[in-house]
């Protein structure tokens, strides 16, 4: 799981930088502890889907958490 997750968790650190660095130089509507919650969101994703131990319904609310925090940045970019 590690050497094929790799990848994965790197562009997500990448993410998380770049999302922060926007946050600090345009005004949006997404604040910076958000988009940690939501990298911290996407890595439990990615752990519940090599070792499914957590229940559907938390797993969704993961999920849609983080497509709403990447939605609303996508919204915040677009309007640029």
């Amino acid at each position: 799981m590690k050497e094929e997750t790799a990848p994965i968790y790197q562009l997500l650190e990448q993410w998380e930088e770049e999302a922060l660095r926007l946050i600090k130089e345009r005004c949006m509507s997404v604040h910076p502890h958000q988009v940690m919650s939501t990298k911290e969101n996407i890595e439990m994703i990615l752990l519940h889907s090599y070792y499914i131990d957590v229940r559907r319904k938390r797993y969704m609310e993961l999920q849609q958490s983080s497509q709403y925090i990447c939605d609303q940045i996508l919204r915040d970019l677009s309007s640029f």
